[in-house]
């Protein structure tokens, strides 16, 4: 890949075991966070919910990552990276599997709460690592993570889509959650000695970075184009597996497993685009993948597509969008000082989800007043559009 694309940054240079650990941390916590779509649809049968109760238990979930979200960054850059990441990812790991025990639907709403506040807190961190790490390829780096997150959407869905199927929601919940404490637990080994020889550094940082420092036009551009991406992007994983079940019929195993393979093309096409961004662009990039996203999402939830049709084009439709989340997060700390990454990050981060949290809940009241193909028009196919076309008033401050 980097022979084609004309770069000289190997995988091995850019991804040490320092980043590799928190990497492995993100692919298993997308396992459970992208398979929400296909879980959400079994406990809805279970529970006999209405399509708005469906959207209003994700968006629930996705309400807790955005409470942490906001500040994740910040705080991360005072008490240090490798804490953060530690204790989110064994919180989000024995909330997952608490959750796969609990009978009673508000209950059930609480604990997806508690999982969205310590993935909110997770994201931002992962990225202000990342974005710190000096390298010239920030884009690929930031491909690479979208990487690890697409394994997991790929995985997640297919397995989580089968066993649902055959043995409930609940045995989905406890297979992810005490996979993602095993790591969680190896991950802790490998970062809290780094962690520790790093204290004393924490511990001098007095000054915290206030949120105008990292806000400019430029960065709430950017901000605005990731809340539509981030709505659209949180329809289509929440509302897919519904839509190809109601209106393509297909089974919940099968509807899993092709919204599986949307990610497939997302773990080659994210670092590709961010390669190519690194040489010509983050906003060219990203205003032709809105644009080529909106015409293929709006064919996908049109046209009547046969079995085979819709694996390729799922294919399709994740390589379209494989870039947009990397670049986005790419772009902010592109605009800002390096001192200011982690708030920058977590404000763009923060306003993405925001977007998401809105999507499942709107999404399921539209399906309920114009059906659900027309929604996912609404809701997916025009805010990918808005996003490309958004981006092109964002002046980028590196040359290329």
């Amino acid at each position: 890949m980097d022979n084609i694309i004309g770069m000289n940054t190997s995988f091995h240079k850019l991804i040490s075991i320092d980043i590799l650990i928190p990497l492995l941390g993100y692919f298993i916590l997308s396992t459970f966070m992208l398979s929400i779509g296909v879980l959400t649809k079994g406990i809805g049968m279970e529970f006999q919910l209405t399509p708005s109760s469906m959207g209003a238990l994700v968006s629930g979930f996705l309400t807790g990552r955005t409470l942490t979200s906001l500040l994740a960054g910040n705080i991360s850059d005072r008490i240090g990276v490798e804490k953060m990441i530690i204790v989110t990812v064994l919180f989000c790991s024995i909330i997952i599997i608490i959750s796969g025990f609990v009978w009673a639907i508000e209950f059930l709403v609480i604990t997806l709460i508690l999982i969205g506040l310590g993935l909110g807190a997770f994201n931002p961190t992962l990225y202000t690592l990342l974005g710190k790490r000096e390298c010239v390829s920030r884009g690929l780096l930031m491909g690479y993570a979208v990487s690890f997150f697409s394994l997991g959407g790929f995985i997640g869905p297919s397995i989580a889509g089968v066993i649902t199927a055959r043995y409930g929601w609940r045995m989905s919940f406890l297979i992810i959650g005490i996979i993602s404490l095993f790591i969680g637990i190896i991950i802790a080994q490998q970062m809290f000695p780094r962690f520790v020889k790093n204290s004393n550094k924490i511990a001098k940082v007095k000054r915290v970075e206030t949120y105008w420092n990292a806000l400019n036009k430029n960065t709430i551009i950017v901000a605005i184009s990731t809340f539509l991406f981030n709505f659209a992007w949180w329809t289509i994983i929440s509302w897919t597996p519904s839509f190809l079940i109601s209106s393509r019929g297909l089974e919940l195993a099968e509807s899993g497993l092709i919204t599986g393979l949307f990610f497939i093309p997302r773990m080659i096409g994210s670092p590709i685009l961010g390669a190519i961004s690194d040489k010509v662009g983050r906003v060219i990039i990203l205003s032709f993948a809105g644009f080529a996203s909106f015409a293929i999402s709006f064919a996908y939830y049109t046209w009547d597509l046969s079995l085979e049709s819709l694996l390729i084009m799922s294919l399709i439709y994740g390589f379209a969008t494989s870039g947009m989340w990397a670049l986005q997060m790419a772009l902010t700390q592109d605009l800002v000082d390096s001192k200011y990454i982690g708030t920058a990050t977590g404000f763009v981060q923060n306003t993405a989800m925001i977007g998401g949290t809105l999507a499942p809940l709107t999404t399921g009241v539209t399906v309920s007043m114009v059906g659900i193909a027309q929604a996912m028009i609404y809701c997916a196919s025009l805010p990918l559009l808005a996003s490309g076309f958004l981006i092109l008033f964002c002046k980028e401050k590196r040359k290329f």
